[in-house]
């Protein structure tokens, strides 16, 4: 008797994906902004599939707020734009927007600058090298004091 031998082919399809990964055709640039004022980041990017856009924040998601922030993206043009509004000290950092797409990933980094208001009486005690808080506030506790006192005459 004799014995055939069976042999199993097991095929392992891998489905490969097409397209093209995202590609930046015009990076975000850095921004320096007045406190209280808007900055915008826009950017231009191409893939295909049409890429997904998020934004982040020191390498970190960006949560949104609700009139605060305003990201927007044109699947037809790739034009995307981030705008902070009201910018504030806590806006400093470094900014990235992220394409994903199942070709690829792409990310262009800028940073915010965020430009502190300061009013008249900060900019003539700062401009001597004894600069602190705590040297500021010495001297608006004399003011305020020495205008008491004159007021109160």
């Amino acid at each position: 008797m004799a014995w055939r031998q069976v042999t199993t082919v097991v095929q392992k399809v891998v489905k490969r994906t097409s397209g093209q990964p995202p590609k930046f055709l015009r990076p975000i640039q850095p921004c320096v902004v007045r406190e209280g004022e808007s900055c915008e980041f826009t950017a231009a990017v191409s893939g295909v599939p049409v890429p997904e856009i998020s934004w982040l924040k020191d390498k970190v998601d960006l949560v949104l707020v609700p009139g605060r922030h305003v990201a927007s993206f044109n699947p037809e043009t790739g034009e995307c734009s981030l705008v902070i509004n009201r910018a504030e000290p806590g806006d400093v950092g470094v900014y990235s927007c992220r394409a994903t797409n199942v070709a690829g990933r792409a990310t262009c980094t800028a940073n915010v600058v965020v430009v502190r208001k300061f009013s008249l009486l900060h900019a003539v005690i700062c401009s001597s090298a004894f600069c602190t808080p705590h040297s500021i506030l010495s001297i608006v506790v004399v003011v305020v004091v020495a205008m008491n006192i004159v007021v109160s005459k």
